[in-house]
């Protein structure tokens, strides 16, 4: 009996080990712009992201969601603060054209911070063709420019999306959400902002560009067989 035990368990072991080995990070596939000056930012204050949709409680629920995926991630120190603070009532937080010398300037000294993060939510639906559109900008307030932004629909009606949702959870919520895994990012809309919110920062992270590297095309496969195969040597053993 003993023997079976140390076959399994050499056996798991390597699968496990194999697995990790093999997976790598890479940028999310979705559009969005980087710059290399992202790395020079410590502190942002995040405007409560705008509705443009008709749920303001959606709107809401994601400034949250993402502000706790970017402190949790450790990218910036985040200061949220509402769209109606009396501190921004002079700022055209959402013009398209540049800011002027003067515009930053005010921003500066009025919040504090190194840059502002702002955005709106542009589109929104409902299970079970959940969809959630973001528009955002990063911006320096040192220099006035735009260091990130992203300008999405993440739909879970698309096979890629919702692959990359079942991925997200795997890999990352499977602790918490097994067994329930993909379907939790699909069937819930505070489980789907998670997976956005992942997404989001994955792209903010500039670090993750430098160490990137192509992933073993059996990468994910492996790593669900290892699973498999813990599960089934822990049933094994407390069989023995």
């Amino acid at each position: 009996m003993n023997y079976i035990k140390f076959f399994f368990g050499i056996v798991m072991i390597a699968v496990l080990v194999f697995s990790a080995g093999c997976a790598s990070k890479k940028p999310s596939e979705i559009s969005y712009y980087v710059n290399p000056g992202i790395r020079d930012i410590s502190r942002v204050v995040f405007v409560e992201i705008g509705d443009t949709t008709g749920y303001p409680e959606v709107a809401y629920r994601m400034t949250q969601s993402l502000a706790e995926a970017m402190t949790d991630r450790g990218i910036f120190r985040v200061d949220v603060i509402q769209a109606g603070n009396p501190e921004l009532r002079y700022l055209e937080m959402h013009k398209r054209d540049p800011f002027t010398l003067k515009e930053l300037s005010d921003i500066r000294k009025s919040l504090r911070c190194d840059a502002i993060l702002f955005g709106r939510l542009v589109s929104y639906k409902q299970y079970p063709s959940t969809q959630i559109g973001l528009y955002m900008r990063l911006i320096n307030l040192k220099d006035g420019k735009l260091v990130w932004a992203v300008d999405e629909v993440w739909d879970t009606t698309n096979r890629q999306t919702a692959k990359r949702i079942n991925d997200f959870y795997f890999n990352y919520m499977r602790d918490t959400y097994d067994p329930a895994k993909g379907e939790m990012g699909i069937m819930s809309t505070d489980g789907f902002q998670k997976f956005v919110s992942h997404e989001i920062t994955c792209t903010m992270d500039y670090s993750q560009y430098m160490d990137s590297k192509p992933e073993f095309i059996f990468s994910q496969p492996v790593r669900e067989f290892g699973r498999e195969q813990k599960k089934t040597v822990k049933n094994i053993i407390a069989d023995y």
